[in-house]
């Protein structure tokens, strides 16, 4: 991958979005994988305790990508929470 592609954070609706739309996501995620780009995993539904899904979603993923891109298709508080982090306390694009 070359030094300059950014390290990509794909943010979106989990429980409120259709098993479609997750996986259209995941596509998504895996195309730009196939281009060069680092991109983060979120933990998901079930991926952990509730702390450990904060932990990692916001202290890595959102604190640690260069570009946040948040798909904001369907209603979600966490996605909401995450891009307001990004914006405000990391100053991501």
């Amino acid at each position: 991958m070359e030094a300059n592609k950014p390290k990509l954070y794909v943010g979106c609706a989990l429980r409120h979005a259709s098993q479609e739309f997750r996986d259209q996501v995941e596509q998504c995620k895996d195309a730009l994988r196939s281009k060069g780009y680092e991109v983060f995993d979120f933990l998901g539904l079930g991926g952990g305790t509730p702390k450990e899904v904060y932990e990692w979603d916001i202290g890595h993923c959102v604190a640690n990508c260069t570009v946040f891109v948040a798909i904001c298709d369907f209603p979600s508080l966490g996605l909401g929470y995450e891009l307001a982090t990004a914006i405000e306390k990391y100053n991501k694009p």
